[in-house]
């Protein structure tokens, strides 16, 4: 036997060894339920302070996109009292996350075609005192410039997953000035 595998040997036996005395010899071992299966005592402060803790982070969660795996881990970390935690991940997984709503015409930016300009191929438009070609993305996040022609353009809100949410059809503003 090489001496590298005698090296092996020798911390497999000094790891049971070591072991074998945790279990068996040592005097001040206590058996901590994992489970927590006394329920006619009363809770702790820490245990309280860490379930309030536990109900925040679900909260905060609960507000930001998770997907149903990432649900999963996060309640199963935070059950304290769970039956089994090798349950099937089909009894815990929510409702599909579903795409970003459109936002609400009061929330949504003003947008005002004063103009159009076409040269050699190329079209611009002019919105809210700025100039954009087609297929540009506009100064306010997550809005495309898709169309333009000399009487309108379309604009569209793409969400940060590619999709389109919102789309709308805007006129020449002829009395501006």
């Amino acid at each position: 036997m090489a001496f590298r595998e005698k090296l092996l040997v020798g911390l497999m036996i000094v790891a049971l060894l070591y072991g074998g005395y945790a279990v068996f010899l040592d005097g001040d071992s206590t058996i901590i339920p994992i489970t927590g299966t006394d329920q006619s005592a009363p809770p702790d402060a820490a245990a309280v302070q860490a379930q309030a803790l536990a109900n925040t982070a679900l909260e905060t969660a609960a507000q930001s996109r998770l997907s149903n795996r990432e649900w999963y881990i996060l309640e199963t970390a935070l059950a304290f009292q769970a039956p089994n935690p090798f349950h099937r991940l089909e009894a815990v997984v929510r409702e599909p996350v579903r795409e970003e709503q459109p936002q609400e015409d009061m929330t949504r930016p003003k947008f005002v075609y004063e103009g159009f300009l076409e040269t050699d191929g190329l079209r611009l438009a002019l919105i809210n005192g700025r100039a954009y070609a087609e297929g540009e993305q506009l100064k306010e996040s997550g809005y495309v410039l898709l169309r333009i022609s000399e009487r309108s353009i379309d604009l569209a809100h793409i969400s940060p997953l590619g999709k389109e949410t919102w789309r709308q059809e805007f006129l020449l503003e002829e009395d501006i000035l």
